[in-house]
């Protein structure tokens, strides 16, 4: 009973930060969680939490993966009735229609990046004023600039362009209509211009399946894609990533900053991605992507102590956000 009281008052106070403060519930809301079997403990708290806000609070656990189920036809049952969603699961590919749908209609819509309690205990903080600045700043440069220029002492030299697209600020909260944000909160990012995308990227700070880095991978970046990817062990499992996605999933989708000081390097993507100076690509399907939503196919590396510049001028230098 010792052993599991801590950890329970840890979710406890995790669900007081998303319920109240993260998606900011008010009596008149009505909420919908969407759980599976993996967020089950952290997903029922904030349900729990919500009903001492507001008496229209609603949990929604998922069957398990093994049971052959269409979750779009379950879940959409329920959506379209509240005001904010919480996903505290991984989703099928094809409900990312159907979330910017309901986004449409007005809705608010939350993602937990991940349920790791140790992690969201560190990175939801509740004081996020620098991150909020940070993030809506980069966001706002993002916008307005046209071309990126990705540079590091290791080799890396990626350029690609922003034309027409909009930077992205996720500081944590859901604050407004139509919203969709992914929590804890600390990343600026956007989406390059399709086909843009050129150089070469060697990912010095960790890689998706492989965690932190310690050997030389080189991508090679032509119009947007990969299309070299050499180097040792590591190179050859991020190679066998890449092979696994969909054909039309070989694009950058991604380019951010983390602005979240209380994350760090760790070679855990989620929160590798949100420290602060860090910069992180994400190669995915640019059809099956929007702005806001990514699909669940999805490689990302991070580079440290790199320098970032919009329309040459520097915004991260070797590793520290100068805007």
């Amino acid at each position: 009973m010792n052993s599991t009281a801590p950890t329970s008052k840890k979710i406890q106070r995790l669900a007081a930060i998303l319920t109240r403060e993260c998606l900011g519930l008010m009596k008149s809301n009505s909420l919908l969680v969407i759980a599976d079997d993996e967020s089950s403990s952290i997903a029922t708290a904030v349900w729990q939490q919500s009903l001492e806000i507001t008496p229209t609070a609603y949990l929604l656990r998922l069957p398990k993966p093994a049971k052959k189920i269409d979750q779009t036809l379950l879940i959409s049952k329920f959506m379209n009735q509240v005001d904010l969603i919480l996903l505290a699961c991984k989703l099928q590919p094809n409900n990312i229609s159907l979330i910017q749908n309901v986004m449409d209609q007005g809705s608010r819509v939350a993602c937990l990046a991940t349920t790791e309690i140790d992690f969201l205990s560190r990175t939801l903080v509740s004081n996020s004023g620098k991150l909020a600045i940070n993030s809506q700043r980069l966001a706002d440069i993002f916008t307005i600039g046209k071309n990126l220029e990705l540079k590091c002492k290791n080799g890396t030299d990626l350029c690609l362009s922003l034309q027409r697209e909009r930077g992205i600020a996720e500081i944590g909260k859901l604050d407004e209509q139509r919203k969709f944000t992914i929590l804890p909160g600390g990343r600026a990012q956007i989406r390059p211009k399709s086909g843009s995308c050129n150089g070469i990227v060697i990912p010095n700070g960790s890689i998706d399946g492989v965690g932190l880095v310690r050997e030389i991978s080189k991508l090679q970046f032509e119009t947007g894609k990969i299309v070299n990817i050499r180097g040792g062990s590591e190179a050859k499992k991020f190679r066998a990533g890449f092979q696994k996605l969909p054909s039309a999933a070989k694009d950058i989708v991604r380019i951010g900053v983390g602005t979240n000081h209380h994350a760090h390097l760790s070679g855990n993507l989620d929160e590798d991605e949100r420290a602060a100076g860090i910069i992180h690509l994400g190669i995915g399907s640019y059809e099956l992507s929007t702005p806001n939503i990514l699909t669940s196919d999805y490689l990302r590396i991070t580079i440290r102590q790199a320098d970032l510049s919009i329309d040459g001028k520097l915004v991260v230098k070797k590793g520290k956000i100068v805007v």
